[in-house]
């Protein structure tokens, strides 16, 4: 339950174990008592990210830097 329903949130206390699993459900009340309720489901995994053939290119050239978004949408 959330302790001051004008915050619109609440802080959750848990453990960060690697593969430990939370079930979040949440429910919104109208002020004519109308709900709509929804789950989330999370898995908590702390390994670091594995990035595996991660190449920009622009017709010949690889491994090219991009200084901007409108650089980086020219590519191909």
């Amino acid at each position: 339950s959330i302790p001051d329903i004008h915050s619109e949130s609440a802080d959750l206390k848990e453990d960060m174990v690697d593969g430990k699993r939370l079930v979040i459900h949440v429910r919104a009340f109208d002020i004519m008592g109308t709900f709509s309720e929804d789950t989330v489901n999370v898995t908590i995994d702390t390994s670091p990210p594995v990035i595996e053939n991660l190449w920009l290119t622009r017709e010949d050239r690889v491994n090219i830097s991009v200084s901007s978004l409108r650089e980086f949408s020219n590519l191909t």
